[in-house]
């Protein structure tokens, strides 16, 4: 699942941020899958903060990152299990 941890109003037990962003923590456990869908006009860093990710099938590791624009749909799977952090950013 994806948590929500930060964003522009503070809801949900989300910490409040002042930028147009929400921050997410998701744990990946081994083979399955999460889709995104970001909004329109709308960017997505990932961060990944443990394990390996497949972003769209493609691989990153601990500590990589991966700048997203223009994808209407975001595939996050695992082998071996993840833990990352998604901001949806403006």
């Amino acid at each position: 699942n994806c948590d929500l941890t930060g964003n522009l109003r503070a809801i949900d037990k989300s910490i409040q941020v002042h930028q147009d962003v929400r921050v997410y923590d998701s744990r990946l456990e081994d083979g399955r899958e999460l889709v995104y869908e970001p909004g329109d006009r709308r960017g997505v860093w990932l961060q990944v903060t443990s394990g390996r990710v497949l972003l769209n099938d493609r691989p990153l590791e601990k500590g990589d990152g991966a700048s997203i624009e223009e994808e209407r749909t975001i595939r996050l799977g695992s082998r071996g299990g993840a833990e990352f952090l998604l901001f949806d950013l403006a």
